[in-house]
């Protein structure tokens, strides 16, 4: 099981990083290793999603568990074949240049050949997801875009 941490101090509303991470099932539109994510269902401000995370031929199929306190935090959780354990934690904070973003990550995957596939990837896994958001972010929220 690997633990990492990545924050980033983001020059947008707290709501925008809430609404951009909450928005789950357009994940593939902009992480790079996000192959597909559906919502299968809902139940206030928790959902359900089935996803699809892949590098070359290597896919990862997992179902996680997603609950939203707006507009502070978001935990994601997914337990099962696949995934053996992962647990995400977004917190979003207020600060005098926008938004103080952190994500802390705990992944254990079920598959050996996947682990191998990503091993050194899934020490940047954390920073790589807030790159991601931001850029999405900017392209999202910026002016003149």
């Amino acid at each position: 099981m690997t633990q990492h941490h990545a924050e980033r101090i983001l020059p947008f509303s707290r709501r925008q990083m809430f609404d951009l991470v909450a928005d789950v099932e357009r994940y593939p539109d902009f992480v790079p290793w996000w192959i597909a994510a559906r919502v299968t269902g809902k139940r206030h401000l928790v959902y359900h999603t089935e996803q699809i995370m892949g590098m070359g031929p290597v896919r990862l199929r997992f179902q996680s568990d997603t609950t939203l306190h707006p507009p502070d935090r978001i935990s994601v959780v997914s337990h099962g074949d696949a995934v053996k354990d992962m647990s995400l934690i977004w917190r979003f904070e207020e600060h005098p240049k926008g938004c103080r973003t952190t994500l802390d990550m705990t992944l254990a995957l079920g598959s050996r050949n996947f682990e191998k596939l990503l091993a050194g990837m899934t020490e940047e896994a954390a920073v790589k997801l807030i790159d991601a958001f931001e850029k999405r972010a900017h392209a999202l929220f910026s002016p003149g875009t």
